[in-house]
């Protein structure tokens, strides 16, 4: 309240005070007049919230008391009994004043501690739902004790519920990959020895089996002396943010990809048209025999695929013309052909288990090329005097299902594909062989996909089992495959 309103406030409350007094006369003459008083001062002393007016009321109620109740009326008595009177109701007075000023200042201050904390609070939650949405935990570590102290989020990004971790940092390096862990304690190691800012990426396991990918952020506390007390910090999952990096990885790949496909075919293009004209030279000879013949045409019939291949830019330039009748076991049989050097080199034993199928509607290249990477591929993986499986089976429609489609699998009893390497296997250029390019089944993959159809495998088994299996599935319908 501003001053001018206080002294205009305290005069009235006064005022009234003394109007109701002179009307209260007969009755509080003898229970002592300054009662009504009393509740003016409180009032004054209430409402503007400082000692000075209500301290003027109980004055001018002391000189109103003394003027106008007080024998003689209308004249002031100075005596040792009205000054008394005087002292101890201003004494009175006054120390209620004080009391209440006391008071209030409790509920002020109580009332600001109030605003304060729910001030904190409101800031703490907008903070915690920052943090939720942004998926950041935050996280303290007692490196005396290894207690860890984490936030609600903190638990989340690790697809924890609070009683699934016992707070311990032994029992949170269980979460981390196994293939993660030493690089993340070594940067919190050097961390703790420098005092330097720690920063990881890493990767957690889930219970449920789940990889998500962390980053982490952590201070080193240091007390009086120089010694690391706490580590405190922030995780954010920043899975989708892998995954995306990832597909541009991929996606770069396949542009690498493309340039180095036009530039094998355009490279490769010019010898071989020199030897086709060399074997029709060849060919014309009158003096060839039957089975010279019969190799050149074999020779004509791998320059021709060659020549596909170089136009077709390693798949990435779509094979022309209209789909034909497919025999899936004729490209086999056909491929089987062509790989029998390399099948007796190794001694290997074919097993086919061929059902009779339909055929389907495709681009016949494109299909041979993509059956003879997955044959060269097991041929290669099989060890010597192994079994080689070849499997083609017709599938009938479903409700699940309604499309009818055709199975071809080529499975070998090599050492298997490493756990680690098994998502990576269809990525251009990914390879594990020192003389090959990697393009062999992302290749096949994309003619398959181009196909309407599935490309996928499985390599060992829980029971030991080794050896790795690809299915390839296509539709017999030539309109659906044309539309996927």
């Amino acid at each position: 309240m501003r001053g001018s309103q206080a002294w205009i406030m305290t005069f009235l409350v006064t005022g009234l005070s003394a109007l109701l007094t002179l009307a209260a006369s007969p009755v509080t003459r003898n229970t002592g007049p300054f009662m009504v008083f009393t509740v003016g001062v409180l009032i004054c002393a209430s409402w503007t919230a400082s000692f000075w007016y209500p301290f003027l009321s109980s004055v001018l109620a002391a000189l109103f008391v003394n003027y106008f109740l007080v024998s003689p009326n209308l004249h002031f008595l100075v005596n040792q009994r009205e000054l008394l009177r005087s002292v101890v109701w201003l004494s009175f007075s006054n120390g209620l004043v004080l009391l209440l000023r006391k008071v209030r200042k409790s509920e002020i201050q109580a009332l600001k501690a109030r605003e304060k904390e729910l001030e904190v609070r409101s800031v703490l939650e907008r903070l915690i739902a920052v943090h939720r949405a942004a998926q950041i935990g935050t996280w303290d570590w007692n490196l005396q004790t290894n207690e860890l102290v984490w936030s609600d989020e903190t638990y989340r990004i690790h697809g924890l519920a609070p009683e699934q971790f016992n707070g311990r940092m032994a029992e949170w390096t269980r979460f981390v990959h196994p293939e993660d862990l030493p690089g993340v304690l070594a940067v919190l190691r050097a961390a703790r020895k420098t005092g330097k800012e720690s920063r990881s990426e890493f990767r957690v396991i889930w219970p449920n089996g789940e990889t998500h990918w962390l980053c982490g952020r952590g201070q080193v506390i240091m007390d009086d002396r120089g010694n690391p007390v706490r580590m405190v910090g922030i995780s954010k999952d920043i899975t989708q943010r892998r995954r995306e990096d990832e597909a541009l990885r991929r996606s770069e790949k396949r542009n690498a990809a493309t340039r180095l496909a036009a530039i094998l075919a355009h490279e490769i293009n010019n010898p071989l048209q020199g030897l086709t004209n060399l074997l029709y030279l060849m060919s014309r000879d009158r003096d060839n025999k039957r089975e010279t013949l019969d190799l050149l045409d074999i020779a004509d019939h791998l320059l021709d695929r060659m020549r596909r291949i170089a136009k077709q830019t390693l798949v990435l330039y779509r094979e022309s013309g209209t789909r034909e009748a497919v025999d899936l076991v004729q490209i086999l049989e056909e491929l089987l052909t062509i790989c029998e050097p390399q099948v007796a080199a190794k001694q290997l034993r074919i097993q086919k288990e061929y059902a009779s199928v339909a055929a389907i509607h495709a681009l016949r290249g494109e299909l041979s090329q993509a059956f003879s990477n997955l044959l060269a591929n097991a041929i290669d993986a099989s060890p010597h005097g192994g079994t080689l499986i070849l499997r083609v089976k017709q599938l009938e429609s479903s409700d699940a299902n309604p499309v009818k489609t055709v199975r071809v699998e080529v499975e070998d009893f090599g050492v298997g594909i490493p756990p680690e390497d098994r998502q990576r296997v269809f990525e251009p250029f990914f390879t594990t062989k020192s003389e090959s390019a990697g393009l062999g089944l992302w290749a096949s993959s994309q003619i398959v996909e181009t196909h309407g159809g599935t490309i996928e495998f499985r390599s060992g088994s829980p029971d030991g089992k080794q050896g790795t299996c690809f299915s390839v599935v296509l539709p017999i319908e030539s309109g659906i495959a044309r539309a996927a």
